[in-house]
């Protein structure tokens, strides 16, 4: 060992006996934002007005039939957007994000809440989204997975179409 790294040891140490170990280790506080939702695109995107500007959010950890895949509408996306629709249209609500700001389309990726209600989590639970994970955005992933497998057995939401097979 060199003298560099064993002052780099002692420099440690030091700092970890005099300010914990928890100030090496601290999180980051989440990027939490407050906006109007004026757009609902799907069952897990929207428009939100904040700061001036329109910005498109896209649900962390979730996903929902697309309504404008190859023009044809998916099974359930009917459904899965007038269930975000009735959850946040025209309501302010909290922006959380995650590790990852945004998409490689530009979207906010963000865990969604009006009030008290975790409305990503809200979909999966009662079946109109299946649990979508992504790395490194991955903090409630267990979660959507259990609940979306919940909701599956108990063929709530998009498991009570006929189409339901098809997830």
């Amino acid at each position: 060992m060199n003298l560099f790294e064993t002052i780099l040891i002692l420099i440690s140490t030091w700092w970890m006996l005099w300010f914990g170990v928890d100030a090496v280790d601290e999180k980051i506080e989440p990027i939490r934002e407050k906006a109007l939702v004026v757009n609902v695109i799907d069952g897990d995107t929207i428009d939100v007005w904040y700061q001036g500007t329109t910005t498109r959010v896209r649900y962390i950890g979730i996903d929902t039939p697309e309504p404008y895949r190859e023009g044809t509408p998916e099974c359930g996306s009917a459904e899965a957007t007038a269930e975000n629709t009735k959850l946040v249209a025209g309501k302010t609500v909290e922006l959380i994000a995650d590790r990852e700001d945004k998409d490689k389309y530009g979207r906010w990726l963000r865990y969604v809440y009006v009030d008290e209600v975790f409305v990503n989590a809200k979909l999966v639970q009662s079946g109109y989204a299946t649990a979508l994970t992504i790395p490194p955005n991955t903090t409630f992933a267990d979660d959507f997975i259990k609940w979306a497998s919940l909701a599956k057995d108990s063929g709530v939401g998009l498991w009570a179409l006929p189409c339901s097979q098809a997830y």
